[in-house]
């Protein structure tokens, strides 16, 4: 079987006899620092998301070629902000338009701008979740230099787990990551709203309780870039 890691060839050890034993094997042994796996071509195919669980289980026997390539967590984490700075305001001025569709009665468009807008939700939701876990790592592989850069000897932190320094202590107000629990029960309330079909008590929580979440994203997306964007030019 030939392997290569981003076009470039490399040995699969004895002990891997599935696709995601292979997987876990670059991952842990070959990854380069910083850097996740995003794509798996296979026999010259590039592995879909939907498939991607299903085509791993295959025997290393099976297969011809495996190409593994990666990318650096901050370079995904950058694009994701910048991407997420133009839409979170178009998102929060769509939820103000779904409230109102179903207000009105216009209950079918309503509904459909709305699993729009969920599904714009679930990945910013996710990532955020990513955010979180790449700052706690930063703060774990940089706590001794964090310790010495605050006078009590402690880093600084916001919910979350992301991590500060003293020139950056205004971030420590962030209110994103932990906004994300509270935005979840509010889904849910969402759901059963809808299922009874309380479209007024619907739009009256999509404007008042979920439509301010996605505005202080919006707002602090620009702060969470430019802490990303230092982590990549010292990486």
């Amino acid at each position: 079987m030939k392997l290569t890691l981003n076009d470039k060839p490399i040995e699969a050890p004895l002990h891997c006899a599935t696709l995601q034993d292979l997987l876990a094997h670059v991952e842990d042994e070959l990854l380069p620092s910083g850097h996740v796996v995003t794509q798996i071509d296979v026999d010259g195919e590039e592995l879909e998301d939907d498939e991607e669980q299903s085509a791993l289980l295959r025997p290393c026997g099976d297969v011809q070629s495996v190409d593994f390539y990666t990318a650096r967590a901050v370079d995904l984490a950058r694009e994701g902000l910048e991407q997420a700075i133009e839409l979170l305001p178009a998102l929060a001025e769509a939820l103000r338009e779904c409230a109102r569709l179903l207000r009105e009665g216009h209950t079918a468009s309503g509904l459909d701008l709305l699993y729009e807008c969920l599904g714009h939700i679930e990945w910013y939701i996710g990532l955020i979740a990513a955010l979180d876990i790449y700052f706690t790592q930063i703060a774990m592989d940089t706590d001794d230099e964090l310790l010495g850069d605050t006078p009590l000897g402690k880093p600084i932190s916001v919910p979350g787990g992301l991590p500060l320094k003293g020139s950056e202590q205004t971030l420590g107000e962030l209110r994103t990551f932990a906004s994300i629990e509270n935005l979840r029960s509010r889904l849910v309330e969402a759901q059963r709203l809808q299922q009874n079909e309380e479209m007024g008590k619907l739009a009256d929580l999509l404007e008042h309780e979920v439509l301010p979440i996605t505005r202080l994203w919006a707002r602090e997306a620009p702060q969470l870039l430019r802490r990303v964007a230092r982590e990549g030019a010292v990486a």
